[in-house]
């Protein structure tokens, strides 16, 4: 048996995929659909089947929720369930299957969550298994999809709205806007203007979706705030004023821009409906003048979450 204590990303994840296994089928005791998010850009499954453990222990946050149903969706090689038997699963196994060869099949057991924390940032470790010793794990029924319209009557989806599918964002604004704050501004510093063909115009160019937009990120507030944002390629959740949320990514050059990951006129069309404009519209001054805000403040609720309040004004 070996075990494995540090590169658990390369050596649990990375290397059995260059290996030409394409098949994953993961139990874990927690997720992170900002890790599943980064892992799908860098690995292309022919299968991937993640069961969270202690969904129906603990529930799950919606906005966890609303990341997990848009990766389920958009990626029909992937499926994304919450188990709500008892007693909740804690475990952590990673068993990939080849798909001609099961002499070829991997398993791997031990601490790490499908996770930043488990895969990146904290100690953890895993071990290699012969893949028959926790075949039997994989025989759950007592487990529901992400997006099977019952999920609610199993899974508590924490902090939401009576429907499910937004934040219930009076429950937690007040929290979310005593933590620690950047400022970004959505003008330009030298002359005050929306930039014509970046920022919330960054799609305002010859065959590119007009709706794409990015948040500039000042080098200045990188060196003002170190650790306060992910590093560049890293994906985290951004919950909004307005009870949304959305997968982003730290992205370009310093990581000088927030753009939501898996399409980058996601944000776009977010920021010109705030602003009440027509899909595709060119942004102006004159937008965020009479709209009562140039600028939105993030706030960070923890490496992986963040909050935007781009709350007008008025």
């Amino acid at each position: 048996m070996r075990v494995y204590s540090s590169n658990l990303l390369k050596n649990v994840l990375i290397q059995p995929h260059e290996d030409e296994l394409y098949n994953l089928n993961v139990i874990t005791g927690y997720c992170s659909p900002s890790f599943i998010s980064e892992l799908i850009n860098q690995i292309s499954f022919n299968e991937l089947k993640i069961t969270i453990g202690m969904a129906g222990k603990e529930g799950i946050p919606v906005w966890e929720h609303i990341a997990y149903q848009k990766i389920d969706n958009d990626n029909e090689h992937i499926a994304i369930n919450y188990y709500y038997g008892k007693p909740a699963i804690h475990a952590k196994i990673y068993s990939w299957k080849h798909d001609h060869n099961i002499e070829k099949d991997r398993s791997f057991t031990g601490s790490a969550n499908m996770t930043k924390n488990g895969f990146k940032r904290l100690q953890e470790t895993l071990a290699e298994v012969p893949p028959a010793e926790i075949e039997n794990m994989f025989s759950l029924t007592d487990y529901i999809s992400c997006n099977n319209a019952k999920v609610s009557n199993y899974i508590e989806i924490t902090s939401s709205d009576k429907d499910s599918q937004k934040v219930n964002i009076a429950e937690l604004k007040d929290t979310f806007r005593s933590i620690n704050y950047v400022d970004l501004k959505l003008t330009s510093e030298k002359n005050g203007l929306v930039p014509e063909k970046s920022g919330l115009n960054w799609g305002q160019r010859s065959g590119r979706d007009p709706n794409q937009a990015y948040i500039p990120v000042p080098k200045k507030k990188h060196l003002a705030n170190k650790d306060f944002f992910p590093q560049k390629g890293e994906h985290f959740t951004l919950i909004t004023d307005d009870g949304e949320s959305m997968l982003c990514v730290m992205a370009q050059d310093n990581a000088k821009a927030i753009e939501s990951s898996s399409d980058n006129s996601i944000l776009g069309r977010y920021f010109r409906e705030r602003l009440n404009l027509y899909p595709g519209s060119f942004v102006t001054v004159n937008d965020l003048i009479d709209y009562g805000r140039d600028y939105v403040r993030i706030h960070k609720v923890n490496d992986d979450t963040f909050f935007m309040d781009f709350e007008s004004a008025e």
